[in-house]
């Protein structure tokens, strides 16, 4: 073997190795963080409620539902939702498709609902219908949307100041959240503090906010539970926590009680005589108008954004026409298997609001979201296909980005939905021998090829439907992404180091950013009381569309609403969600028996039973010295009263243990750690149930009991 064969190995296995080691890290940055986590637990918690009411649905999509997205060292969670009505739903005959750009459409709406529908344009949908969560169209949706845009400036826990702006975007509506945000000038007070100035509401707000109260039949009953899921979760609180997810559970409670109490009075006093500006959404009113006219510069720690877009879905006897040439096409094709294909002609089909890039009819305009069905390819894609898909994106946010630059073009252009449409094909139509671990650049520049062609040609085809992608690029924005994409096909393993991989020391890093007009507006309203009054306010405004989507849920023959069965939903998904902890965790193989019949008393059974934790054990085996006294024995209470007097030391120790009921409570809560012969999932499900239904008289014991049974499984858990 020669020198130069030698040569050639030793670079081709130097090569090789810097690619697995670029792959490894993509792979790194694409795990969920620990807000997609929580994203993907509370779409599952939500939606299990929502299926006792109505047909509302949220849907966490794009490449954090997919499973896809790249993490930056400044972002801690980005997030898309598909917000979908449950009111209001397009049979297919009723959409009128643009016969030069498909996937864009109007709605024929004059044989729809008109107090649903708003005012019709020429027998059209309004578009502006779905460019908020409008109360025609929404009830519990729009409750909990209220609640996580509103402009906040707090600090939940003792390390990071959390501020967050909600902000119409292109499509549907945003928020961002910053950590630790310092702005130039005095828009925003430069250290964050508890003590700020009061500050009066705005009476064309309390005006809107009776009017909506005046406007819903209040149910005694409903305002009971409500009242009652208030309680459970005022005895949430923990005192003196300088946890930020406990200070965040702290101040919610604090703020719905302080709702709770201006009900009544509000509700009876019925609206004042005050012009309000016409519309339903909160936020509106709130609006000033801005002098400012220059970016203001700023710094943060971290940043998470969440859009939320609001959407119809469509409904028929047939399906649409786009879907079925859809289906026909890719049954001959190499992938998507046949059943994951069958599965996205089953999958639903939602309309949003978005403008047409030609010829636009900003109130009229809607477009087809096929997120339900790439949410599907995205799960049946193979482990090259996936690495495959991560340096493509790499080359998005890196080289691309910076050659895009570098060409004098301020804004980058083409879109991550390009780059997947354009992945999609070439899934599609290579052969699957392309797939092979080996092939991963190969595939790469497959990818980078097809979409140099239809740059070319000036027309990439939209996946489902037959509609020109670039219709909205030009001739010199082609140009320029050609001349960046040659570049990346001559260097394709390096050009993935310039993507920004997160180092060790980002948490303390602050990143800049300018502000543009309308997020410093929302941030100079928060400088006075961090923006309480007004999240007070939209905390009262998500109560009426909880109360109007009970005013429309099924009720039973005595008139209640189907809380019992939301919350029997609620502890399935639970049991589900620790199942599979424990099992990643290497616990335990936890067998849910009954989950496949449904039966929710069966499938919870036996699931929960733990060994008691370290801590807990400590403290029983404290207590009744290793287990050889009663734990009501004389000796046994003295060491309970140590133990009390030991925690009252502490910050928010005596606090703790008065919610808890004193010693009796306390020992309650131990003896519950370490009796292993119960369920204690079922028997806190149990005890929700009957709180929720009992009588005035044990609503207190109950509520304690549900109190002491909830701290005594998290106490028992093993994390």
């Amino acid at each position: 073997m020669t020198d130069s064969t030698l040569d050639r190995l030793k670079m081709a296995a130097q090569v090789s190795h810097l690619l697995q080691t670029y792959i490894a890290r993509l792979e790194e940055h694409a795990k969920p963080v620990a807000n997609d986590k929580r994203y993907m637990s509370y779409v599952k918690y939500i939606n299990a409620f929502l299926s006792c009411f109505c047909k509302e649905r949220v849907y966490l999509v794009g490449s954090t539902g997919e499973g896809l997205k790249l993490k930056r060292s400044q972002n801690y969670g980005d997030a898309d939702f598909i917000m979908c009505s449950g009111r209001l739903e397009i049979p297919i005959e009723n959409i009128e498709e643009r016969p030069d750009l498909r996937c864009y459409v109007k709605i024929r709406a004059d044989n729809l609902r008109r107090d649903i529908c708003g005012e019709l344009i020429d027998g059209y949908l309004s578009a502006d219908m779905l460019r908020e969560l409008r109360p025609e169209l929404f009830t519990f949706l729009r409750a909990i949307f209220s609640e996580v845009t509103t402009n906040l400036d707090t600090m939940p826990g003792t390390i990071s100041r959390v501020t967050t702006i909600g902000l119409p975007m292109k499509v549907g509506l945003g928020a961002i959240e910053f950590r630790n945000l310092e702005i130039d000038g005095d828009i925003l007070n430069k250290k964050w503090s508890n003590k700020r100035l009061k500050v009066d509401r705005d009476m064309r707000v309390v005006s809107k906010l009776k009017e909506r109260w005046r406007n819903v039949q209040l149910n005694a009953q409903d305002m009971k539970i409500t009242h009652r899921i208030l309680k459970v979760i005022k005895l949430g609180k923990v005192p003196g926590s300088k946890g930020e997810n406990f200070g965040n559970i702290n101040k919610f409670a604090d703020d719905l009680d302080s709702v709770m109490k201006r009900i009544p009075l509000e509700q009876e006093q019925g609206p004042d005589n005050i012009n309000v500006p016409s519309g339903d959404h909160s936020k509106e009113i709130y609006e000033d108008v801005s002098t400012m006219d220059e970016k203001i510069k700023a710094t943060y720690t971290a940043m998470a954004t969440r859009d939320f877009v609001p959407a119809l879905r469509i409904i028929g006897d047939r399906k649409l026409a786009c879907l079925v040439e859809w289906r026909k096409r890719v049954e001959k094709a190499n992938w998507p298997p046949g059943d994951v294909a069958q599965k996205i002609f089953n999958t639903d089909v939602y309309l949003v609001a978005r403008d047409a890039p030609l010829k636009a009819d900003h109130s009229r305009d809607f477009c087809y979201s096929f997120n339900l069905a790439e949410l599907k390819l995205a799960e049946c894609l193979s482990t090259t296909q996936r690495q495959v898909y991560l340096i493509l994106k790499s080359y998005l946010s890196g080289r691309l980005q910076k050659l895009h630059t570098g060409l004098g073009k301020s804004e980058m252009k083409f879109k991550t939905y390009y780059l997947k449409t354009s992945f999609f094909w070439v899934c599609e139509r290579e052969d699957p021998f392309l797939w092979g671990k080996q092939n991963v650049i190969t595939a790469v520049k497959k990818v980078l090829q097809f979409i140099m062609q239809c740059l070319q040609q000036k027309r990439l085809p939209h996946y489902f439907v037959n509609s020109n992608l670039f219709v909205e690029l030009d001739d010199f924005e082609c140009d320029v992404l050609q001349d960046c994409i040659r570049q990346i096909l001559c260097e394709p393993i390096d050009s993935i180091g310039d993507f920004e991989f997160i180092k060790d020391n980002h948490g303390s890093m602050r990143v800049e950013i300018l502000l543009d007009v309308d997020q410093v507006q929302c941030l100079s309203e928060l400088k006075e009381d961090g923006g309480r009054i007004k999240h007070l306010d939209n905390l009262e405004d998500a109560l009426i569309d909880i109360h109007r989507g009970f005013n429309e849920s099924p009720r039973d023959v005595n008139g209640n609403v189907p809380i019992k069965e939301a919350v029997d939903k609620l502890f399935e998904v639970f049991i589900e969600e620790d199942r599979q902890k424990q099992i990643s965790d290497g616990i335990s193989n936890i067998s849910i028996r009954g989950a496949e019949d449904g039966n929710s008393t069966q499938a919870i059974a036996g699931a929960h039973v733990p060994q008691t934790a370290a801590v807990a054990g400590l403290l029983n085996n404290f207590i009744t010295g290793g287990r050889t006294l009663p734990m009501n024995s004389r000796e046994s209470n003295q060491r309970m009263d140590l133990l009390l007097s030991i925690g009252s030391m502490f910050r928010g120790g005596p606090e703790i243990i008065a919610s808890l009921g004193g010693q009796d409570g306390v020992r309650s809560v131990l003896q519950q750690t370490a009796d292993r012969s119960v369920d204690p999932v079922l028997e806190l499900k149990i005890v929700v149930g009957k709180y929720l239904s009992c009588s005035d008289e044990e609503e207190e014991t109950l509520a304690q009991e549900i109190l002491h049974k909830a701290t005594a499984y998290f106490l028992a858990r093993q994390e």
